[in-house]
Parts: structure tokens; C-alpha cells; sequence
């Protein structure tokens, strides 16, 4: 019965918390994505520690490796879609002009955007390749 009692009081001091989504994201935590994890021999974790298991750094391989002064790819081509879109809906409103740059111009210009972006996503993804020149940054 008292354990009951405590259980509803530790339950409604951490309702009574500022911020729900820090909750959420703890029980979030520690009933799913931990023992996931766990059970996948990635971490060990008790109620206060997470520890990475060595079978942890196969993983780097997968994980999205972004200098501390760069952006991720994925945010770069996404940025570069919205201004190509943003050029294609000048020319179709008739707000870009034309007369000094065709709108085949302004097309092939975003195409090389696109273009010289992925050689470079390409030769930058080849020198991080693990093992091929130590170790990532």
C-alpha cells in the first residue's frame, strides 16, 4: 500500500514539473529506446549510468560525421532546393529577368549548383571513409 502511495507522489512531482517534454523524454528513455539498445549490445545502462559497449564503434560508420564548423549535407541540398525553387518561380512569375540570361541559363545554373555540390558531397565522403586516413574528426 505505501509503495503505492509513493509511486503517486514521485509520479506527480514529476507532473508537476516545468517541462513535460523533459518527462517524456525520460520515460521515452528508459522504457524503450535503452533496452533497445541494451539488448543489441550497444550500451549497458542501470538506473543512472549508460556505458557504450566496444560493439558501440562499428556504429561510427553509419553516424553523420559534420566538422563543428560545417552544416550536414542533407541541410546544405536542402537549402540549395529552396533556391532553386525560388529561381523557377521567379522565371515562371516573370520577376527574374531574362533578356541578359535565358531561362535555359538560369535552369543549367541551378543543374551545375546541384551538380558540382554532389562531386564535392562525393570527394568529401571518400576522404571520411574509415581506415583510409585514420581517424575521422
Amino acid at each position: 500500500m505505501t509503495t503505492g502511495i509513493v509511486l503517486r507522489v514521485k509520479l506527480q512531482n514529476q507532473l508537476d514539473r516545468a517541462d513535460a517534454g523533459e518527462l517524456a523524454l525520460e520515460l521515452s528513455l528508459q522504457q524503450t529506446h535503452l533496452p533497445t539498445l541494451e539488448r543489441a549490445d550497444i550500451i549497458e545502462f542501470d538506473d543512472r549510468t549508460v556505458e557504450l559497449t566496444d560493439e558501440a564503434s562499428e556504429l561510427k560508420v553509419y553516424l553523420d560525421i559534420v566538422p563543428s564548423d560545417s552544416i550536414p549535407w542533407s541541410v546544405y541540398y536542402l537549402g540549395l532546393t529552396v533556391i532553386g525553387g525560388i529561381i523557377m518561380a521567379g522565371l515562371w512569375l516573370e520577376v527574374i529577368p531574362t533578356g541578359t540570361v535565358p531561362e535555359l541559363g538560369w535552369a543549367t545554373l541551378v543543374f551545375a549548383l546541384f551538380a558540382v555540390s554532389s562531386a564535392v558531397y562525393v570527394v568529401q565522403n571518400r576522404r571520411m571513409r574509415l581506415g583510409e586516413m585514420g581517424k575521422p574528426p
